[in-house]
């Protein structure tokens, strides 16, 4: 009888982990998701289509080769209206 209540606990919790371990990973890719898609949204709107973005967690990487050093600045500007500034990461 002890048995049974030992496996019955260790299996709630490898359950209770496998569940945390898929709603995490489906919480990232979301985030990546729309942190991504929503800057990319804002640069194409602000007709800067040369700057590529990669989110990797809850950093956004801009990357590409601006016009001017004007153009790059205004391009982290508006990523980060989107996303905190802090997240953007420059490597124009």
């Amino acid at each position: 009888m002890r048995l049974s209540a030992i496996v019955i606990v260790a299996i709630t919790f490898i359950s209770a982990a496998v569940v945390s371990l898929v709603a995490a990973t489906l919480s990232v890719n979301l985030i990546e998701e729309t942190s991504e898609i929503g800057v990319r949204q804002a640069l194409d709107t602000a007709e800067m289509p040369w700057a590529e973005v990669e989110a990797n967690g809850l950093q956004v990487v801009l990357e590409g080769v601006a016009p001017t050093e004007a153009k790059r600045f205004t391009a982290l500007s508006t990523a980060g209206s989107i996303v905190d500034a802090a997240r953007v990461i420059d490597n124009m």
